[in-house]
Order: C-alpha cells, then sequence, then structure tokens
C-alpha cells in the first residue's frame, strides 16, 4: 500500500467527489468535461501517478481516492469541506442546467464529508452561484 501526502488525498477526494456529482445524471456534458478538466488537469493528475497520458485513471488514483475516504473527511477543516462542496456545486452548474440527480449527489458528498444538513443549508445559502439552482433538492429547509 503506497503512502500518500495531504495533497495527494485532498486531489483524489476532490476528484471523486467532482465526478460524482458530473456523472450523477449518466451523461457528461462538454462544459462539466472542461470543468473536470479545469480542476483536475491532465499534466496534474498524471504527474501524481493518478492517470495514464491519455487521461484514464490508474490503480494509484484508486488507492489514494479510498485512503482519502477513509482519512480526510474526520480530519478536514470545515473550510476546506466547504470549498470541496463549493467544487461540488459548481460541478452541477457546469452545464447550465442542475440536474435533480446532480443536486442530490452534493447532499451525498457533504454526508461523506460528515457535514450535517443544517450546516449544508447555511453554508448553500451563502453561495451566490446557488440562486441559479431553481431546485428544492439542493436546499432543503426540512433537513
Amino acid at each position: 500500500m503506497s503512502s500518500f501526502d495531504d495533497h495527494q488525498l485532498k486531489l483524489a477526494l476532490a476528484h471523486h467527489l467532482v465526478e460524482t456529482v458530473v456523472t450523477a445524471d449518466g451523461d457528461i456534458t462538454d462544459g462539466e468535461k472542461r470543468y473536470m478538466d479545469l480542476l483536475f488537469p491532465i499534466s496534474i493528475m498524471e504527474a501524481e501517478g493518478f492517470c495514464d497520458d491519455g487521461g484514464m485513471l490508474t490503480a494509484l488514483f484508486d488507492e489514494a481516492r479510498r485512503a482519502a475516504l477513509l482519512a480526510l473527511p474526520a480530519r478536514l477543516p470545515m473550510a476546506d469541506k466547504h470549498e470541496l462542496l463549493t467544487m461540488c456545486v459548481d460541478a452541477a452548474l457546469a452545464d447550465d442546467q442542475a440536474d435533480a440527480y446532480e443536486l442530490v449527489h452534493v447532499r451525498v458528498a457533504a454526508a461523506i464529508l460528515n457535514v450535517d444538513n443544517d450546516e449544508l443549508d447555511t453554508f448553500l445559502a451563502t453561495l451566490p452561484t446557488v440562486g441559479e439552482l431553481d431546485s428544492d433538492d439542493l436546499l432543503d429547509d426540512d433537513s
């Protein structure tokens, strides 16, 4: 088993959470692909050993992802969790239309990060992009 530093763990966790959102509706649009490429350039992912030169994720990425899911949710500061959730919300909006499945996966990301619904709702209300969502699936007043 490999040993990963915090940067590698955060990169793997961020990629996992954002990819989960953009693939939630079963379709990756050009806008979502551009957003993923912007956040996770092949050059950086390849330098970490997380993808090959064609952009295919490696076994090392999967190992880092698993390690990150086990280690980071309990120890990341809330500011880092908010940053990851912002990436997820922006991913849902990358194609200019947030699908209900994508919005549910933002909540799943929050649960993975140990962010409860009240904290998530409070945080989401601070994001200017949330006003673009026009969906009750993301902001849940009955949490």
